[in-house]
């Protein structure tokens, strides 16, 4: 009988201690209910952070990039492409994967040798001169230049192209500097070059830099395809825009203030190139300019025009 009596109370006491934890949960449950509390997410992510000293490092690192995007990030990320959309720099991955490509191959595409205007013009540029070659491509000009004696650096989107470029040059026995970069995120200090050299490439973003990056008295020789060069037959165009194309004569207005010292754009060949070599005023050429017009002279500063 005692032992009954005994059990009764037993009982009624762990009713009497359970009732209240049972209250608590039905309520917990009830306000997450209510309010629309993910428990479920919560304790799961809890129960593997407890059990987080058995993973290695990287497991727990994973855990924690899982954890902070379920509480902090409702989103989708953007994906690579959208990205580039968004950003604006998706046609810039797009050519350098168009040029990529085309110099992809272990053929040189334009060749090794320097293109005709380079190599009949090259007593135009200074000995030992410090020389930009713009949209180098294979390398074929600069490796031409450096040769020569010259101090070049070439820069081009594509570094396939910077790659072969540096080849060649080992191929020959010269020293050349290639960055892989677009001209719009070149950085150099003005004045830095004594000749620039662009060799079929247009952009007319890229003119003001330039005569930014020359020295005073400083050569630019460029050549570019006219327009007319898209009815050549076996002209292979996939690789252009029709930006990249010159209007007949434009070269010669391309470049304001400069001096021009050869011009070039013959209609009877059977490519149809605009060459021109131009000259950036030094401070001698200003002051031959304003002697023809002696009224001038006591009026201009020529130290404010470098």
């Amino acid at each position: 009988m005692m032992n009954f009596s005994q059990h009764i109370k037993s009982t009624l006491l762990t009713v009497t201690v359970a009732l209240p934890v049972v209250v608590v949960v039905v309520v917990v449950v009830v306000v997450a209910f209510l309010f629309n509390i993910p428990l479920c997410k919560s304790l799961q992510i809890d129960s593997q952070q407890i059990d987080s000293q058995q993973l290695d490092s990287q497991k727990i690192n994973s855990l924690k990039n899982t954890n902070q995007k379920i509480t902090t990030n409702s989103k989708r990320p953007l994906s690579a492409k959208r990205f580039n959309e968004l950003s604006g720099m998706g046609e810039k991955e797009s050519l350098q994967e168009i040029w990529d490509k085309k110099y992809g191959s272990n053929i040189y595409v334009y060749g090794k040798g320097p293109a005709d205007f380079l190599r009949e013009n090259v007593h135009y540029l200074p000995p030992s001169a410090k020389v930009l070659d713009v949209g180098m491509g294979e390398g074929r000009n600069a490796v031409f230049l450096a040769q020569k004696g010259l101090d070049v650096t070439g820069i081009d989107i594509s570094s396939v192209a910077i790659k072969k470029s540096l080849n060649l040059a080992q191929e020959y026995g010269v020293k050349i500097k290639g960055v892989a970069t677009s001209f719009k995120y070149y950085q150099v200090k003005d004045n830095e070059f004594d000749a620039i050299i662009c060799f079929y490439f247009v952009d007319r973003e890229l003119n003001k830099k330039l005569l930014k990056w020359l020295k005073p008295g400083g050569i630019i020789i460029f050549e570019s395809y006219t327009i007319n060069q898209l009815t050549v037959a076996d002209f292979d165009s996939n690789s252009y825009g029709a930006q990249d194309f010159l209007k007949p004569q434009e070269l010669l207005h391309l470049f304001p203030g400069m001096i021009t010292l050869k011009y070039d754009e013959p209609l009877h060949k059977k490519e149809f190139l605009s060459s021109i070599i131009l000259k950036k005023p030094g401070k001698q050429d200003i002051k031959e300019k304003f002697s023809k017009n002696p009224r001038n002279i006591g009026h201009t500063n020529y130290n404010a025009l470098f």
